[in-house]
């Protein structure tokens, strides 16, 4: 009797998500500011499960999540490797132009993506998905001709710590750290240059970790 009665305790905390493991993948642009917040949640709403975090680029947890390596993947979206996966968005944020404080590029009153081609660019590289998101920009608005010479990073979170003078740097503002030194934004918007973020989870027709899926997109919400 005490057996099948802690077979029905287990029983109990697995359909509630209450024990087991849970396998989050982040992008590292994003880890700092919300792997806290998650711990913190886990700890209150899920102690009794084990947590186990891995990082890397919106490419890569696309990967992981495909793969069965992580049940669930906070990153940017990514439409061309969306295959077999479910995306649910919690924030957006767009893409930053960032010069050093005595660029020509501050003293412009109306700023152009031709004015910004003008510049070398520090951008991370073809995997980041500022970058392609970029890229497709400037095809769009057949713009690719007018690219001058350009560095890629494969960390975009180093541009404001790497950039050169009288470069131009490309990022979004998850990857900005707190201390830029002389960096500045620039100031210049497009609604095409909007990163989207969410959690990627692979569909099934039972997902055993779908009720803290969910609570997790709803306390993320608020963090941007």
């Amino acid at each position: 009797m005490d057996h099948w009665k802690s077979v029905l305790i287990i029983s109990d905390e697995i359909a509630n998500e209450q024990i087991g493991e849970i396998r989050i993948g982040i992008t590292e642009s994003l880890a700092k500011k919300i792997i806290p917040k998650i711990i913190e949640w886990l700890e209150v709403y899920r102690p009794k499960m084990i947590a186990e975090f891995d990082m890397g680029n919106t490419k890569r947890m696309y990967e992981l999540v495909q793969s069965n390596k992580v049940d669930m993947a906070f990153c940017g979206e990514d439409v061309e490797s969306a295959y077999h996966l479910e995306f649910k968005k919690f924030a957006e944020e767009r893409i930053l132009f960032v010069v050093y404080a005595d660029h020509a590029l501050l003293n412009k009153d109306t700023l152009t993506l031709t004015d910004i081609l003008e510049y070398p660019l520090v951008m991370g590289d073809k995997t980041c998905i500022s970058n392609r998101k970029f890229m497709k920009v400037l095809e769009k608005n057949k713009l690719l001709h007018r690219l001058k010479k350009q560095y890629v990073c494969s960390n975009p979170m180093l541009i404001p710590d790497i950039l050169p003078a009288n470069y131009v740097g490309i990022l979004t503002k998850s990857n900005m750290t707190e201390k830029t030194g002389d960096i500045e934004i620039l100031e210049y918007e497009d609604s095409e240059l909007e990163m989207i973020y969410g959690i990627i989870t692979k569909k099934r027709e039972h997902d055993y970790l779908e009720k803290t899926t969910k609570k997790l997109i709803e306390l993320l919400k608020y963090e941007f």
